[in-house]
């Protein structure tokens, strides 16, 4: 499905051209350097980020090509034997307050996964908790939803990930 999230490491924070964000969508990869198992992942600094203050965590990566699904390097590995790792995860990751994680019901989670299918669009509907429950109430189950209701959804969470501070 590769409905996953990796919003609070920063994965929408890198800036793209419209032509780089199709290659973002879905299982495609999110910049050159964040490839499945690649080793390199400081090379994600190089894209200019929307906001210079906010998160952009050299350790976010697709874990899973074909699924494409995102998350962190770090957690995925085995990082209590490297102490500069786990005092990374500790202090950054361990701390992350999450809305959707404490305010959505399984059932609303895997509403939205179905719903989009990937990771780009799934992390950002997942903190429109309001958007979301709406939707959830109105549809029930993704399949009942019209295509081109879930364009405007795709255009409107799009707007809101643009949208200035």
């Amino acid at each position: 499905m590769g409905a996953s999230c990796a919003l609070c490491c920063g994965s929408h924070n890198l800036v793209l051209a419209p032509g780089d964000t199709s290659a973002v969508k879905g299982s495609g990869t999110i910049i050159k350097s964040l490839t499945p198992g690649s080793n390199h992942p400081e090379l994600s600094m190089r894209l200019p980020l929307r906001y210079s203050d906010a998160m952009s965590c050299p350790h976010v990566a697709i874990l899973d090509a074909q699924e494409g699904r995102i998350g962190c390097r770090i957690y995925e590995s085995s990082h209590e034997e490297d102490a500069s790792l786990r005092q990374f995860f500790d202090a950054t990751c361990r701390t992350f307050y999450c809305r959707a994680w404490d305010s959505l019901s399984d059932q609303e989670v895997l509403f939205a996964a179905s719903l989009t299918g990937d990771w780009y669009y799934y992390s950002l509907l997942i903190q429109e908790i309001v958007t979301l429950r709406k939707l959830y109430r109105r549809y029930e189950t993704a399949k009942s939803m019209p295509s081109m209701e879930l364009e405007k959804l795709k255009i409107f969470l799009e707007e809101r990930l643009n949208c200035t501070r």
